[in-house]
């Protein structure tokens, strides 16, 4: 339980992480159609043109929505393990303190199964000799 929610929560962070990063790159999220490049090779300040900042401002916010919707996903995915973990909590507190459930008697019947299987296994075992429970009969 620990370890599926933990890693909602860092995937929570990862994209939180993710849109602030892609945001201080590009402010806005829309790509710019200039950039003025004083970078090697050019020998002074040269006006560079992106190519297609429309398609690409596009794409961006539809991977941008893309990731909010994951971010509300995984969100709504936690609140519901951890109120599910704090409803059994519950549950089992108020087990403990005498009040039988559904789950409880499900365990004891489990475990009575269990030791009738073993008993029968053990009483079956003690009349057999090494080979006989592979013989083709």
């Amino acid at each position: 339980w620990w370890t599926y929610t933990s890693s909602v929560f860092f995937r929570i962070i990862f994209e939180v992480t993710f849109m602030y990063i892609f945001y201080m790159i590009y402010p806005g999220y829309k790509m710019i159609r200039l950039v003025k490049c004083e970078a090697y090779p050019c020998p002074n300040t040269v006006d560079c043109f992106i190519s297609r900042p429309t398609e690409k401002t596009i794409f961006t916010v539809f991977m941008l929505t893309t990731s909010a919707i994951c971010i509300l996903l995984n969100v709504a995915e936690l609140i519901f393990l951890v109120a599910r973990a704090c409803i059994r909590r519950r549950q089992w507190g108020s087990d403990r303190a005498g009040k039988s459930s559904f789950l409880s008697s499900k365990e004891n019947r489990q475990n009575e199964n269990n030791q009738i299987l073993a008993d029968d296994i053990f009483k079956r075992g003690t009349g057999q000799e090494k080979g006989d429970h592979c013989s083709a009969s």
